[in-house]
């Protein structure tokens, strides 16, 4: 958010999965871009603004399946950003908020890095699971 600037990047992903739960079509969250994660994170979280708890193991497992440096690993973790690399070695970065009700709608923040153009599905089952923690 270096410029307060939030731009809409999707709001449809996913939107079959709450389809059956919702007895039709919704919009179950937002994708917001910005310019840098860290940041973005940092001053929302001190705005009272709460993000999913995603599991260390997803930290401990993502040095298995991508070259990841040691900082920016830790800046990870640290944050609870997720990330995603393309073939093409393009990083997609991203953090959700909670859910603003039991399995309801919420925000993604998001940064794309050398022109990633896919939405890090990847990260799904470690934001799915998060929740369900959340849940219980």
């Amino acid at each position: 958010m270096n410029d307060g600037a939030v731009e809409v990047l999707d709001l449809h992903v996913g939107v079959d999965l709450l389809r059956g739960a919702r007895g039709g079509g919704s919009v179950h969250h937002i994708a917001l871009a910005c310019g840098d994660i860290f940041e973005s994170v940092a001053k929302l979280q001190a705005e009272g603004v709460r993000f999913v708890p995603i599991s260390p193991n997803y930290y401990d497992d993502l040095p298995t399946r991508m070259d990841v440096d040691d900082g920016l690993l830790a800046r990870l973790r640290t944050a609870g950003v997720l990330l995603d690399r393309s073939p093409a070695g393009q990083d997609y970065l991203h953090a959700y908020t909670e859910s603003f009700e039991e399995g309801g709608f919420f925000f993604e923040l998001v940064q794309r890095q050398a022109g990633y153009d896919a939405y890090g599905a990847s990260n799904a089952p470690a934001r799915m699971a998060a929740e369900a923690q959340l849940q219980a």
